[in-house]
């Protein structure tokens, strides 16, 4: 973690490498905690995660595959995998923008508005253009991207900080 953060200095103001770390492990823990979520609340969680696949994924293919049940489709879970890692690897590059000054527990706090801006401009601002993804907004998922949003905004300042701390050689790595 300590070689990311340093490597994310190294690449300037706005750093992909970082944002890509940063959304890539806050995206991951919100998928494992809405899996935990269903599994809890007693709804089964694969056809839901194979719904919200095949809702995401049909952003960049062919509306037609919102008609068929959610099945299990290779080429839907990459595309909607790679559409929703895509999405947080700007999101959390937005992050790092806004929120380079505060502290990790300010981050966190602000975190938590953030993911219930991202769950408003995703599941009621983005259904005017897309409106199948109405099917996914619930308690669950603003309870799912309100930790989005504090996983990322911590990730963005634990990142921020290994890069800010003197290395072995003494020198911070921060420019």
């Amino acid at each position: 973690m300590r070689d990311a953060g340093r490597i994310a200095q190294h690449l300037g103001q706005t750093t992909w490498v970082a944002a890509a770390i940063a959304g890539g492990f806050a995206g991951t823990f919100a998928t494992a905690l809405q899996l935990l979520l269903w599994w809890l609340s007693a709804t089964d969680p694969l056809p839901r995660l194979l719904r919200d696949a095949q809702l995401t994924a049909a952003l960049a293919m062919d509306r037609a595959i919102l008609t068929s049940e959610p099945r299990w489709q290779w080429d839907v879970l990459f595309v909607g995998a790679l559409i929703h890692y895509a999405l947080s690897t700007v999101y959390a590059a937005l992050a790092f923008r806004f929120l380079r000054r505060l502290r990790i527990a300010t981050s966190l706090l602000a975190g938590g508005g953030y993911g219930i801006l991202i769950y408003a401009t995703n599941l009621h601002g983005f259904t005017l253009i897309f409106p199948w993804f109405s099917a996914a907004r619930g308690w669950d998922t603003l309870l799912v991207h309100v930790v989005f949003g504090m996983a990322v905004t911590g990730a963005c300042s634990a990142l921020r900080s290994i890069g800010q701390r003197p290395g072995p050689t003494g020198r911070s790595g921060a420019k």
